[in-house]
C-alpha cells in the first residue's frame, strides 16, 4: 500500500511539473507570487485593480507615466449609454492615466470607464487585467514625440469587435500632466 501512495504522489508530482511555464515572460503574466508582495493589494487599497492574472507589477514609475487627454470627434452627438460595449469610440473627453504600472481609462462623452494593470518594456505596451477583458492581455507599440502619445496595436485579441484596439490606436493622447517630454 505504502508503495502505491509514493507512486501516486510521484505521478501528481509529475504532472505539476509538466504543467508549469518554463520561462517566465513579463509580458505574459502568470498565475505567481506578486512582486509587490501583496498579491491582493486591491483589498487594502480601492484604486488598485483586481488582479485576475498575477504577478502584479511593482509600484514603480515606468517610462511613459503621465495623464493623457484626447477630445476625438468621430461625427455625431454623443450618447449617454450604459449598456452599450465597452470602448466605443464616441465623441467627448477621454482620459488615459499611466501610473506606475496601473492604468485607468475614463471617457466623459459616455460614462464609460475601466482599469487594470500594465508592463513596459522598451518600446511595447502590455495591458491586463482590464475588467473588460480580464484574462486577456493587449500588447500596444507605443511612441512619446512630444507630449504626444501614440499608440498601435501589435496583438490585442480583446472581444467586443477588437474595440479595444480601436479606441486606444484611434488618435494620439496629449500628455497633460506627469509627462516629461
Amino acid at each position: 500500500m505504502l508503495g502505491m501512495r509514493t507512486s501516486v504522489a510521484l505521478a501528481a508530482l509529475l504532472v505539476a511539473v509538466s504543467c508549469s511555464s518554463g520561462s517566465p515572460d513579463p509580458a505574459r503574466p502568470s498565475p505567481a507570487a506578486s512582486p509587490t508582495g501583496d498579491p491582493e493589494l486591491w483589498r487594502t487599497d480601492p484604486s488598485e485593480p483586481f488582479a485576475f492574472v498575477t504577478p502584479v507589477p511593482p509600484l514603480r514609475p515606468t517610462a511613459i507615466d503621465g495623464t493623457y487627454h484626447r477630445d476625438f470627434t468621430p461625427g455625431g452627438r454623443p450618447i449617454p449609454c450604459r449598456r452599450c460595449a465597452p470602448y466605443r469610440l464616441d465623441r467627448g473627453l477621454a482620459t488615459l492615466e499611466l501610473v506606475g504600472g496601473r492604468f485607468q481609462v475614463l471617457h466623459e462623452g459616455n460614462a464609460f470607464r475601466t482599469q487594470g494593470h500594465y508592463l513596459v518594456a522598451g518600446q511595447r505596451l502590455t495591458l491586463f487585467n482590464d475588467p473588460v477583458c480580464p484574462e486577456i492581455r493587449g500588447v500596444y507599440g507605443w511612441s512619446l514625440q512630444g507630449e504626444l502619445l501614440s499608440l498601435e496595436e501589435v496583438d490585442d485579441p480583446c472581444p467586443f469587435d477588437f474595440l479595444r484596439a480601436r479606441y486606444l490606436s484611434a488618435a494620439p493622447w496629449e500628455a497633460v500632466f506627469g509627462v516629461t517630454p
